[in-house]
C-alpha cells in the first residue's frame, strides 16, 4: 500500500481564520490612519526611562471617563497606535504641543487596538540625590488640594495645610525618593513646599500580578511644608539643595618635574567641611606627557604640560585639577594657596583667610592686596576686612544664596579670585 504524504502550504495564502481577520483589521486601521483628521506626529520615549524620544504617527482623541461616560478635561488624551502590536506601558512618556504626557492607562491586553490614555504633566519634580547630583522628572500634580479629614468628600475645601497627589514615571531615579523628602512647586516668586508622607509612596501597583518589577508608575502623597531659604534653592526650585556642600582639595596642587619623575596625588573630599571617603576617578589630559593610575600615582613621560582631573564618581561636580609641567630643566610655577580651603562662611560667624604664594612648594614672602572683585552681593550682608599683607576676614551678617562673594588677592602680576559662599546658620 503506498504511503500518503502531504506538503505544507505557503502561509501567505493559507492563513488561519484568526490571522486573516487580524490582517484585514490592520489594513482597515492603516486606511483610517491615512485619512483621519486626528492623525498627528508626536514623540515617544524609547526605550522606556531613557529620556530619548523618537517620532511616531498616532491618532489622538478626547478621553472619556469610564465612570461617567463624560468627556474629560483637555489634560487627558486617548492615543491610538497604528501598529496593533505596538509596545507600550503605563509610565511611558510622550511629547507634543509643548507638553510632556504620561501614560496612566493602557488598552493592549487581548485588545485589537493598541492604545493608551495619557495625562499631561503639569509640573516637574526637582531634587538632589545623596551624592549632591541635581535630578528632575516630569510629573502630574492633582489640581485639588484637600484636607485629610475631607479627602473622600465631594466638596473638599481647598486649604493650604492639605495634601496633594503626584504621579510620575517610576525609574531608577524616582525609585530613590524617600518618605519625608521635600519638593518645591510654583515659581521663583512664590514657591510652595510639600513633603512625602511616611506611607505616601505607592510603587507597588504591578502590571503583572507576581512580577514586582512591572510597576512603571509612581504615586506620591504629599503634605504641605514650609520653604526654608537656608537649605532650599529658591532660584531653581530645589528643596534641600544646600544641605550638602562638597569641596575637593588635591595634594600637591601642582607638579613640576622632569621625564621619569613620579608622584603620588592624594585627594581630600569634604562634605559640609567633614572629610569623607568616596570613589574617585583620575584622568590625564595628555597621557603622552603624564600618566595617572586609578589610585593617583603620576609618572612624567614626556616634555610639555598636562592637567590631571580628579572627580567623585557619583558627583562629577565635585572635582579639582592638578597642573603638571614637564621639561628637561623645569622651573616651578607660581601658586597661590588659600587657607582654609573651605569657601563657606555661616551666618553670624567670621572666618579669617590666609593667602601665600608658593614656588615649587616653598612659601614666598609676597604681600597681597585684597579687593572686592564684584558687586553682586549686597553690602549689608557681609563685612570684608584686610588684616595684613597675607590675611583677610569675612563676616557673614546675613546669608545670601544667589551669588558668592568674590575677593581678588593680588601680588604684582599674580592674582587669584577667591569665592566665598554666605550660607545660613544651619
Amino acid at each position: 500500500m503506498p504511503y500518503k504524504y502531504f506538503t505544507s502550504a505557503s502561509p501567505l495564502f493559507f492563513n488561519s481564520t484568526g490571522s486573516q481577520i487580524l490582517n484585514e483589521f490592520q489594513a482597515t486601521i492603516d486606511a483610517e490612519f491615512a485619512l483621519s483628521p486626528s492623525y498627528y506626529l508626536i514623540s515617544e520615549e524609547s526605550p522606556f526611562a531613557s529620556g530619548s524620544y523618537v517620532d511616531i504617527g498616532v491618532r489622538i482623541n478626547d478621553a472619556v471617563s469610564s465612570e461617567t461616560g463624560v468627556k474629560m478635561i483637555d489634560d487627558f488624551k486617548k492615543i491610538i497606535f497604528q501598529d496593533l502590536n505596538h509596545t507600550t506601558n503605563m509610565g511611558y512618556q510622550y511629547y507634543f504641543d509643548s507638553n510632556y504626557y504620561l501614560a496612566v492607562n493602557t488598552e493592549t491586553t487581548k485588545s485589537f487596538v493598541s492604545s493608551i490614555t495619557a495625562r499631561r504633566c503639569n509640573n516637574v519634580l526637582r531634587w538632589t540625590d545623596s551624592d549632591g547630583n541635581e535630578l528632575s522628572e516630569n510629573c502630574i500634580v492633582d489640581y485639588s488640594i484637600k484636607r485629610p479629614t475631607n479627602s473622600v468628600g465631594r466638596d473638599a475645601p481647598v486649604t493650604s495645610e492639605g495634601f496633594i497627589v503626584v504621579y510620575t514615571q517610576l525609574n531608577d531615579d524616582t525609585k530613590m525618593i524617600k518618605s519625608g523628602q521635600r519638593f518645591l512647586f510654583g515659581n521663583s516668586n512664590n514657591w510652595q513646599a510639600f513633603a512625602v508622607y511616611g506611607n505616601g509612596i505607592r510603587s507597588f501597583l504591578n502590571q503583572e500580578t507576581t512580577d514586582n518589577d512591572t510597576c512603571k508608575l509612581l504615586e506620591l502623597s504629599m503634605g504641605a511644608d514650609t520653604v526654608n531659604s537656608s537649605t532650599d534653592d529658591v532660584t531653581n526650585g530645589i528643596a534641600d539643595a544646600y544641605k550638602s556642600v562638597y569641596s575637593l582639595t588635591l595634594t600637591p596642587g601642582s607638579i613640576v618635574g622632569t621625564v621619569g619623575d613620579s608622584f603620588l596625588l592624594s585627594s581630600d573630599l569634604k562634605i559640609n567641611n567633614i572629610s569623607v571617603s568616596k570613589d574617585m576617578t583620575y584622568v590625564s589630559s595628555a597621557s603622552t606627557i603624564a600618566t595617572v593610575s586609578g589610585s593617583g600615582g603620576i609618572v612624567l613621560v614626556g616634555n610639555g604640560s598636562a592637567d590631571i582631573l580628579v572627580y567623585m564618581d557619583d558627583n562629577t561636580s565635585a572635582s579639582a585639577i592638578c597642573e603638571v609641567v614637564v621639561s628637561a630643566s623645569s622651573t616651578a610655577p607660581y601658586e597661590i594657596r588659600v587657607d582654609p580651603s573651605n569657601d563657606t562662611v555661616l551666618e553670624g560667624t567670621t572666618t579669617v583667610f590666609s593667602v601665600f604664594g608658593f614656588v615649587g612648594g616653598v612659601q614666598q614672602v609676597d604681600a597681597y592686596v585684597f579687593t572686592l572683585a564684584d558687586s553682586n552681593v549686597p553690602s549689608d550682608h557681609y563685612v570684608l576686612t584686610a588684616i595684613n599683607d597675607n590675611s583677610f576676614s569675612v563676616q557673614n551678617i546675613s546669608m545670601y544664596l544667589s551669588y558668592p562673594l568674590i575677593i581678588s588677592a593680588t601680588s604684582g602680576s599674580y592674582t587669584k579670585d577667591i569665592s566665598v559662599d554666605l550660607r545660613g546658620a544651619w
